[in-house]
């Protein structure tokens, strides 16, 4: 079920590889340890080198993990894309810093380990005929 229109969704809201976005972007930078040390926020146009979905992401941090040569194919522009895999990997590695400083400091996980996401089939009129778990990420 969408929950904007496909033409806002799937396009003029959407980031689309090699296309420029305008945007509204808070940047800023951390130290070693994942600490926020300065921040700007202003107006921006965002590029976007890749396309990928999180499966795709998971699917290409898996093969780095386990030393493979090949990484899993993705959408991505011309000569970006060891950069990418490269930018996945870093902020793969921050993102479980951040976890683990939040584990120590007592967070309450909700969502839990392998949580899942419910997701709908429906049929050619758009009505939800059946419902499946999926796994996220």
């Amino acid at each position: 079920l969408h929950m904007l229109p496909p033409q806002l969704s799937e396009d003029l809201c959407s980031l689309q590889h090699g296309v420029d976005r305008r945007a509204m972007s808070c940047i800023f930078t951390l130290d070693a340890s994942g600490n926020v040390t300065d921040t700007w926020i202003g107006p921006t146009a965002i590029h976007s080198k890749a396309k990928l979905h999180y499966g795709q992401a998971d699917e290409i941090l898996e093969a780095v993990a386990s030393g493979s040569e090949a990484v899993p194919d993705f959408t991505v522009l011309d000569g970006y894309k060891q950069e990418v895999v490269d930018a996945l990997v870093v902020l793969d590695r921050l993102t479980q810093k951040m976890r683990k400083q939040r584990a120590t400091a007592g967070f309450l996980d909700i969502k839990g380990a392998g949580s899942k996401e419910l997701k709908f089939y429906t049929n050619e009129n758009g009505v939800p005929t059946e419902c499946y778990k999926k796994p996220t990420y």
